[in-house]
Protein backbone atom coordinates (compact mmCIF):
# COMPACT_ATOMS: atom_id res chain seq x y z
CA UNK A 1 0.00 0.00 0.00
CA UNK A 2 1.40 3.39 -0.95
CA UNK A 3 0.53 6.52 0.98
CA UNK A 4 0.56 9.83 -0.84
CA UNK A 5 1.31 13.09 0.91
CA UNK A 6 -1.43 15.67 0.81
CA UNK A 7 0.80 17.86 -1.35
CA UNK A 8 1.04 15.07 -3.93
CA UNK A 9 4.82 14.86 -3.60
CA UNK A 10 5.02 11.08 -3.67
CA UNK A 11 4.99 8.20 -1.25
CA UNK A 12 4.80 8.86 2.43
CA UNK A 13 5.92 6.68 5.31
CA UNK A 14 2.60 7.25 7.01
CA UNK A 15 4.15 9.23 9.86
CA UNK A 16 1.60 12.01 9.45
CA UNK A 17 -1.37 9.69 9.11
CA UNK A 18 -4.12 9.57 11.71
CA UNK A 19 -4.40 6.53 13.92
CA UNK A 20 -8.19 6.68 14.07
CA UNK A 21 -10.06 3.65 15.39
CA UNK A 22 -10.18 0.86 12.86
CA UNK A 23 -7.96 2.56 10.28
CA UNK A 24 -5.41 0.53 8.38
CA UNK A 25 -2.96 3.42 8.74
CA UNK A 26 -3.07 3.19 12.54
CA UNK A 27 -2.61 -0.59 12.47
CA UNK A 28 0.35 -0.28 10.11
CA UNK A 29 1.96 2.43 12.23
CA UNK A 30 1.75 0.23 15.31
CA UNK A 31 3.28 -2.71 13.45
CA UNK A 32 6.06 -0.50 12.02
CA UNK A 33 6.83 0.76 15.51
CA UNK A 34 7.05 -2.83 16.76
CA UNK A 35 9.52 -3.44 13.91
CA UNK A 36 11.55 -0.43 15.02
CA UNK A 37 11.56 -1.78 18.57
CA UNK A 38 12.80 -5.13 17.22
CA UNK A 39 15.67 -3.45 15.41
CA UNK A 40 16.48 -1.59 18.63
CA UNK A 41 16.65 -4.92 20.46
CA UNK A 42 13.73 -4.17 22.78
CA UNK A 43 11.32 -6.88 21.58
CA UNK A 44 10.73 -10.31 23.03
CA UNK A 45 9.52 -12.38 20.08
CA UNK A 46 7.33 -15.34 20.94
CA UNK A 47 5.41 -16.76 23.85
CA UNK A 48 8.36 -18.56 25.42
CA UNK A 49 10.70 -15.56 25.34
CA UNK A 50 8.02 -13.37 26.93
CA UNK A 51 7.31 -16.01 29.62
CA UNK A 52 11.02 -16.50 30.32
CA UNK A 53 11.54 -12.75 30.77
CA UNK A 54 8.58 -12.52 33.14
CA UNK A 55 9.81 -15.47 35.21
CA UNK A 56 13.33 -14.01 35.36
CA UNK A 57 11.94 -10.69 36.58
CA UNK A 58 13.21 -8.76 33.56
CA UNK A 59 11.18 -5.67 32.69
CA UNK A 60 8.36 -6.26 30.23
CA UNK A 61 6.37 -3.09 29.64
CA UNK A 62 3.64 -4.22 27.24
CA UNK A 63 2.64 -7.45 25.50
CA UNK A 64 0.55 -8.05 22.40
CA UNK A 65 -0.98 -11.52 22.28
CA UNK A 66 -2.18 -12.59 18.83
CA UNK A 67 -5.94 -12.92 18.56
CA UNK A 68 -5.55 -16.13 16.55
CA UNK A 69 -3.01 -17.70 18.92
CA UNK A 70 -3.81 -21.19 20.14
CA UNK A 71 -5.85 -21.19 23.32
CA UNK A 72 -3.10 -23.09 25.15
CA UNK A 73 -0.48 -20.49 24.15
CA UNK A 74 -2.73 -17.63 25.27
CA UNK A 75 -3.50 -19.30 28.60
CA UNK A 76 0.21 -20.00 29.24
CA UNK A 77 0.99 -16.34 28.75
CA UNK A 78 -1.99 -14.45 30.12
CA UNK A 79 -1.80 -16.00 33.60
CA UNK A 80 1.77 -14.77 34.29
CA UNK A 81 0.95 -11.37 32.77
CA UNK A 82 -1.99 -10.99 35.11
CA UNK A 83 0.01 -12.27 38.08
CA UNK A 84 2.74 -9.65 37.52
CA UNK A 85 0.39 -6.80 36.55
CA UNK A 86 1.90 -6.38 33.07
CA UNK A 87 -0.39 -4.58 30.61
CA UNK A 88 -1.35 -6.61 27.55
CA UNK A 89 -3.79 -6.69 24.70
CA UNK A 90 -5.16 -9.50 22.57
CA UNK A 91 -5.10 -8.19 19.02
CA UNK A 92 -3.62 -8.52 15.55
CA UNK A 93 -2.90 -11.86 13.91
CA UNK A 94 0.09 -14.15 14.32
CA UNK A 95 1.41 -13.47 10.82
CA UNK A 96 1.23 -9.70 11.39
CA UNK A 97 3.22 -9.85 14.62
CA UNK A 98 5.81 -12.12 13.02
CA UNK A 99 6.14 -9.98 9.92
CA UNK A 100 6.57 -6.85 12.06
CA UNK A 101 9.71 -8.29 13.67
CA UNK A 102 11.01 -10.10 10.60
CA UNK A 103 10.03 -13.63 11.62
CA UNK A 104 7.41 -16.24 10.96
CA UNK A 105 4.04 -16.14 12.75
CA UNK A 106 4.29 -15.29 16.46
CA UNK A 107 1.69 -15.79 19.17
CA UNK A 108 3.04 -12.92 21.27
CA UNK A 109 5.38 -9.95 21.20
CA UNK A 110 6.68 -8.28 24.35
CA UNK A 111 8.16 -4.79 24.48
CA UNK A 112 10.83 -3.97 27.05
CA UNK A 113 11.45 -0.27 26.34
CA UNK A 114 9.03 1.91 28.29
CA UNK A 115 8.82 4.72 25.73
CA UNK A 116 8.33 2.45 22.70
CA UNK A 117 5.84 0.34 24.64
CA UNK A 118 3.77 3.41 25.52
CA UNK A 119 3.74 4.55 21.88
CA UNK A 120 2.75 1.11 20.59
CA UNK A 121 0.08 0.85 23.26
CA UNK A 122 -1.48 4.17 22.22
CA UNK A 123 -1.49 3.14 18.56
CA UNK A 124 -2.91 -0.31 19.29
CA UNK A 125 -5.69 1.08 21.43
CA UNK A 126 -6.55 3.65 18.78
CA UNK A 127 -6.43 1.29 15.81
CA UNK A 128 -7.85 -1.96 17.20
CA UNK A 129 -11.53 -1.37 17.97
CA UNK A 130 -12.68 -3.40 20.93
CA UNK A 131 -9.17 -4.42 22.00
CA UNK A 132 -8.66 -2.42 25.14
CA UNK A 133 -5.45 -2.98 27.01
CA UNK A 134 -5.84 -5.12 30.11
CA UNK A 135 -3.98 -3.73 33.08
CA UNK A 136 -4.21 -6.47 35.68
CA UNK A 137 -3.60 -5.90 39.36
CA UNK A 138 -0.34 -7.54 40.39
CA UNK A 139 -0.67 -10.65 42.49
CA UNK A 140 -0.86 -9.75 46.13
CA UNK A 141 -2.27 -6.28 45.52
CA UNK A 142 -5.33 -7.26 47.56
CA UNK A 143 -3.38 -9.10 50.28
CA UNK A 144 -4.57 -6.70 52.94
CA UNK A 145 -8.17 -7.58 52.16
CA UNK A 146 -7.40 -11.33 52.29
CA UNK A 147 -5.59 -10.99 55.60
CA UNK A 148 -8.50 -9.04 57.10
CA UNK A 149 -10.89 -11.84 56.06
CA UNK A 150 -8.72 -14.40 57.85
CA UNK A 151 -8.68 -12.34 61.06
CA UNK A 152 -12.49 -12.36 61.33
Amino acid sequence: MEHVRSGGEGPDTGAGQDARPGTDAGRERALRLIGLAARAGTVLAGTERVRDAIRAGRPVQYVIVAADAARHARDKLIAPLEARGIPFVVGYERWQLGAAVGRGPLSAVGLTDESLAASVRRLVEASEPGSDTVIPKPEGSDRGRRERRRER
